[in-house]
């Protein structure tokens, strides 16, 4: 009785040491599994052609090319890389590469999610029916990724108005507002099925000096607008877009008043112009421009001692220069001034500043940008009132 009970409990041993030990295997299994995972999850790869196309296997399992590799971001240099696939899709994605030359992210889900959006978009039907009223080469496009990216990294809704539609034409509102519908229906799906945020469109068009313009609008914010209500909605978001070719255009009708001012000169140094339109409310209108202008001397020491805010004579000649914008009929409503000697706090505009020396004001001076606002009203010196 007592060997046979002896027996069982042997056995029972024997049975439990088997169940350990097939636990204690378990157990290593999955801390191997796990440690190696994380290793591999945190696995620094840098920035060489290899370890790039390691990268992008061991994250995506995907084989890729190198099409060009920048390195690591410096002063000079954005770094990354940007590869392809090698399968059917040949996706081209970044690869961000810091300074340290690790490889910190790439944009792959993106361009691969948004490669099945746009399969699903060129099956349907809305890129004919789109082609026919004006709008070609419909698709949905990532920002460019030969330019580094900041921030969020989402797509939109593009499309290229037919080239006989000029961006200033009325036909440009009417093919943006059937456009809308379509892409906010894309922007629907790109969210529930690919998990994309497509908040905008963006489209392109010719302006009326042959130059093409990118324009940009977002689709929740314009999709109950009125027509009219779209209208202002695009030219306000795209205003330099829109105002090139007026820009030009007063150019050419002012560009005479150079000569009749007593000193001061149209400047071009920190803009593309002389002239920006400041505001634009309808179509081939603007509103009110900023003329800028400069005086002859660039000389710190000359501009204090020649181009003074409380020199008397430098009132008198921007008054008059005023007085010619104005005897011009053209919209200029704002003066930009270059390099005015004046006070940094412009309160203290209206004394000299030997006033204020005598006071004991501890006042900077110094010679930058200055604005006068409201060029219609302004009819004798005691009028103009410097505005930064």
């Amino acid at each position: 009785m007592l060997a046979k009970e002896g027996k069982t409990i042997s056995t029972y041993l024997v049975v439990l040491f088997v169940l350990l030990l097939v636990l204690l295997a378990m157990i290593a299994f999955f801390l191997l599994y796990n440690i190696n995972l994380f290793q591999k999850e945190n696995k620094r790869y840098k920035g060489t052609d290899e370890e790039v196309i390691q990268y992008v296997k061991d994250t995506h399992d995907a084989d890729v090319e190198i099409l060009s590799n920048n390195g690591p971001k410096n002063m000079n240099n954005t770094g990354g890389a940007t590869v392809q696939t090698k399968d059917e899709r040949e996706l081209k994605f970044k690869i961000e590469i810091s300074i340290f030359n690790n490889i910190k992210s790439d944009t792959y889900e993106e361009e691969s999610s948004v490669y099945s959006l746009n399969e699903a978009l060129q099956s349907s039907e809305e890129p004919r029916a789109l082609a026919n009223i004006g709008a070609d080469s419909v698709e949905i496009q990532l920002p460019d990724t030969s330019t580094p990216w900041h921030g969020d990294y989402n797509p939109f809704f593009y499309f290229d108005l037919s080239g006989d539609i000029r961006l200033s034409s009325e036909e440009t509102i009417q093919v943006v507002n059937e456009v809308l519908p379509v892409a906010e229906e894309w922007k629907e799906t790109a969210k529930n099925e690919y998990k994309l945020n497509m908040e905008e469109i963006h489209f392109e068009s010719f302006d009326d000096e042959d130059k093409l313009q990118n324009i940009r609008l977002n689709i929740e914010s314009a999709s109950n607008d009125s027509l009219e209500e779209l209208e202002a909605r695009i030219l306000e978001e795209n205003i330099d877009a829109f105002t090139q070719h007026l820009i030009k255009e007063e150019i050419r009708r002012i560009d005479y008043l150079e000569e009749q001012f007593d000193t001061l000169e149209f400047s071009d140094s920190y803009h593309r112009e002389y002239l920006t339109c400041n505001q634009i409310q309808q179509l081939n209108e603007c509103e009110n421009y900023t003329l800028y202008v400069s005086y002859p001397s660039r000389s710190p020491v000359e501009i204090r001692k020649e181009f003074r805010y409380d020199d008397p004579n430098v009132k008198e000649m921007l008054l008059d220069t005023i007085q010619k914008i104005n005897d011009s009929e053209s919209p200029v409503n704002q003066l930009s001034i270059d390099m005015l000697y004046r006070p940094s706090d412009l309160e203290h505009q209206y004394e000299t500043e030997e006033e204020l020396e005598e006071n004991n004001e501890r006042i900077i001076f110094d010679s930058r940008e200055t604005i006068i606002n409201n060029l219609p009203e302004i009819e004798n010196v005691e009028d103009i009132i410097f505005e930064e």
